[in-house]
């Protein structure tokens, strides 16, 4: 939207600009009654954050020689840095419990935790002037398990989802606690 969420201090997020895409490789359920079940499923998901400001994830040398993870915006050999992002895929598999009308294509509810697995963690850039992205380092300290808690509702094969995620992206807060929070569309082909 036009008006910026709330942006967590020291993780300069572009307002609004997220994005998360996905695939269920398999879904389970079992009716409890006609309305009331459980159900479960095997996502796979790509998910992109972009950072604000024109800066990126990156390695950063401390006069220790030792080197911190935080934001930075840094020219990378010479070249302007016009967008950075993170990105990860992640397995996820949900435990819900759903509320249906009797209709198989009517209205359901379903909400419950979700386990996460997140891999593949990189921080990348876009250059002014340039059409491809560069990794500039991976491994950004995703933390690779998480829980979540996920909401589904709709009509049918289609619906809205929502998922907050109650454990920190990243491990040992660094750079920043921050806890994603997605808000998306769902269809079954």
């Amino acid at each position: 939207t036009d008006q910026p969420p709330t942006l967590t201090p020291g993780l300069s997020q572009k307002p609004g600009k997220g994005f998360e895409i996905g695939v269920a490789l398999g879904q389970w359920g079992y009716h409890m009654t006609k309305n009331l079940g459980v159900n479960t499923a095997f996502y796979l998901t790509r998910s992109r954050y972009w950072f604000g400001e024109n800066k990126y994830l990156d390695y950063i040398q401390n006069p220790d020689d030792t080197k911190t993870l935080g934001l930075t915006n840094a020219d990378i050999n010479g070249k302007e840095v016009k967008q950075g992002y993170l990105r990860y895929w992640s397995i996820r598999v949900p435990f819900c419990l759903e509320i249906s009308s009797a209709s198989r294509r009517g209205l359901f509810l379903a909400a419950g935790p979700e386990l996460e697995f997140r891999f593949a963690d990189v921080s990348k850039v876009d250059f002014y002037g340039e059409k491809k992205a560069e990794k500039v380092c991976k491994g950004v300290n995703v933390n690779p398990l998480g829980l979540n808690a996920v909401a589904r509702m709709g009509i049918g094969d289609f619906g809205l989802m929502a998922r907050y995620s109650v454990t920190s992206l990243f491990l040992d807060d660094s750079p920043v606690q921050t806890y994603p929070f997605m808000i998306g569309i769902s269809t079954s082909f």
